[in-house]
């Protein structure tokens, strides 16, 4: 992780991913932020009525977690955390940085304790993205992905743009929420 990330995104708002999915979640129940970050979204799904636990690795990024009042944090790297059932698993920007075999391994793992009618949401990044490292990117999401429940949200982005540090980058983005049946 860039070091000027964590100053950089202290305070900006949740992931804009999680207000297209809020209409899309049904009644509140236990979410899990994978990747929690500075926890702009545990924070807004809690104000939904969410009961949350906030997953962060980077120990730099945890105080900011731990000075929200009653939300629950698991400070660990996410290939080694085994979750407790839930309705929501949140994965906001935060799977990127991973190997293949682990994102496919983590998903699949929050999707083994994923309640009946629960959703899995996120984004990954696709082949064409420059921050891929050939053969880190997530490159068979229909495969993995595509068959485990019903596709809420299944939206494929390419297209130019910036960074948080308004550097030149190519996205290339798989948007997902799949809702177990």
């Amino acid at each position: 992780m860039d070091p000027r990330f964590i100053p950089a995104s202290l305070g900006l708002p949740p992931n804009p991913f999680l207000a297209r999915l809020e209409p899309l979640l049904g009644e509140p129940g236990q979410a899990i932020d994978w990747g929690a970050g500075h926890g702009a979204a545990s924070a807004r799904l809690r104000e939904l009525g969410w009961a949350v636990t906030a997953v962060e690795s980077h120990p730099q990024m945890v105080p900011s977690l731990l000075v929200r009042p009653g939300l629950p944090t698991v400070c660990m790297d996410m290939r080694d955390w085994s979750p407790p059932s839930h309705d929501l698993s949140l994965f906001l920007f935060s799977i990127f940085w991973m190997p293949q075999e682990d994102q496919e391994s983590v998903l699949l793992r929050s999707w083994e304790k994923l309640c009946e009618g629960g959703t899995l949401a996120g984004q990954i990044l696709l082949p064409c993205d420059d921050w891929v490292i050939e053969g880190d990117a997530f490159s068979g999401p229909s495969q993995t992905l595509q068959g485990l429940g019903e596709q809420i949200i299944w939206e494929e982005t390419e297209r130019d743009g910036k960074t948080l540090f308004e550097t030149p980058k190519h996205w290339h983005i798989l948007h997902f929420a799949l809702r177990k049946t």
